[in-house]
């Protein structure tokens, strides 16, 4: 059986970029709106290119929101022009650096959203030399490019590059915010991810726990953002075989995110889908299979047809169906998800080549040996045109914990 990798809450498949500028977009994923602790841009006389900036930075913003991330890239890339052309005016100039750091971020969540790391990395890094070289660093927004940057280097694959930017990171954080800071919450967190990444789960486990212990001392323990964290650390014991430990903190979770979102909600999808694995890694079918449905009806109502989300979605849930013996559904299921696929990501991505690889493990176990072996030859010719970093990423199953 193939294994998936995890629903992330606000997002479909996207990398998870922790926000902190005007405009927090959809990521991680996922891709992805993430709850953002803004710098309010200050000092500003109300220009026509500073209000067309403002006016771009919305519209990226709203096409985010709605899963558009290509839209939101010209969004975003107009908007890093607009930035750029009052830089050498000295009454604003500090005012257009700022924008145009903020704008590249942007930019750059839009690009990991859609897979193109590469150019999300560069972007990220121009952000970077911008704060580095501004006349008074602000140190969140170095503190949050830095993490952002280590998030692409993760689905890169770059893993010794994002363990040193999460390490600089944490250590800013901790300097200038304290030990109990929403950032160092965020960096713990980004390292455990890493360590999962890498199959080093002794790690993982380690940073994962500290993790919740900064956001339990920092937090009341029944904020949804506990409640992430739990689910993180859930699944990593689950990978160390700690099945009751993570079952635990999966419902303790659960219990959390629909007494605040109630019992439909897409806020608690991912703890639902965790808690449907760890039920049928251990046998219990007909339990992961009612979670399954339920958080499929969730999914079918939360997002429209053509949503990456619910692809996800779909491709997940159409596990548990096959494991339960409804093939046929699970075949449905991961064809509706292919569809949403190709249509956002084109026919020749990654995410594409992970469902096609489904369908054709399907096949297979059902004799259509003809079917299977297309199936197979075009996820391999996919793979083949990403020989890059890029298709060398392990998949991942974090959040990031919000406060």
């Amino acid at each position: 059986m193939w294994k998936f990798s995890s629903l992330h809450e606000e997002r479909d498949i996207t990398p998870h970029f922790k926000k902190k500028s005007l405009t927090a977009i959809l990521t991680i994923s996922a891709l992805c709106a993430c709850s953002s602790r803004t710098s309010p841009v200050t000092g500003s006389s109300s220009s026509f290119a500073e209000s067309k900036w403002e006016r771009l930075v919305t519209d990226g913003k709203i096409a985010a929101k709605k899963g558009n991330h290509f839209e939101a890239a010209e969004c975003f890339q107009a908007a890093v022009h607009e930035a750029e052309k009052g830089r050498d005016d000295p009454s604003h100039s500090g005012l257009q650096q700022h924008r145009l750091a903020d704008s590249l971020s942007n930019l750059a969540g839009q690009y990991g959203g859609v897979g193109k790391f590469a150019d999300a990395e560069t972007a990220f890094k121009r952000a970077l030399d911008i704060i580095r070289k501004g006349p008074n660093i602000d140190q969140r927004s170095l503190v949050t490019t830095l993490s952002n940057l280590g998030e692409v280097y993760v689905f890169e694959g770059k893993f010794d590059e994002a363990e040193k930017v999460f390490l600089r990171s944490l250590n800013i954080a901790k300097e200038s915010f304290g030990p109990l800071d929403a950032d160092v919450a965020l960096n713990l967190n980004n390292l455990a991810e890493l360590y999962h990444a890498q199959g080093n789960l002794v790690q993982a486990e380690i940073f994962s726990r500290r993790t919740l212990a900064v956001q339990e001392k920092a937090l009341a323990p029944s904020v949804t953002s506990v409640a992430t964290s739990l689910t993180n650390l859930a699944i990593i014991l689950d990978a160390h075989e700690k099945y009751a430990e993570a079952e635990g903190l999966l419902n303790r979770a659960l219990e959390i995110q629909q007494k605040k979102f109630g019992p439909d909600s897409p806020k608690s999808l991912r703890t639902l889908q965790e808690l449907s694995w760890s039920y049928k890694t251990k046998g219990e079918l007909a339990k992961a299979l009612a979670i399954s449905m339920h958080v499929l009806a969730i999914g079918e109502k939360s997002y429209s047809n053509d949503d990456p989300t619910l692809a996800t979605i779909l491709y997940k849930v159409a596990d548990c169906y096959f494991s339960y013996g409804k093939v046929s559904e699970a075949e449905q299921l991961l064809n509706r998800a292919l569809k949403i696929r190709e249509k956002v990501f084109g026919m020749n991505h990654p995410k594409v080549a992970e469902i096609v690889e489904a369908l054709a493990f399907v096949l297979r176990k059902t004799q259509r040996i003809g079917d299977a072996e297309k199936m197979e030859v075009r996820a391999k010719a996919i793979r083949a045109q990403k020989n890059g970093r890029e298709t060398q990423q392990k998949s991942v199953r974090f959040v990031p914990p919000e406060y």
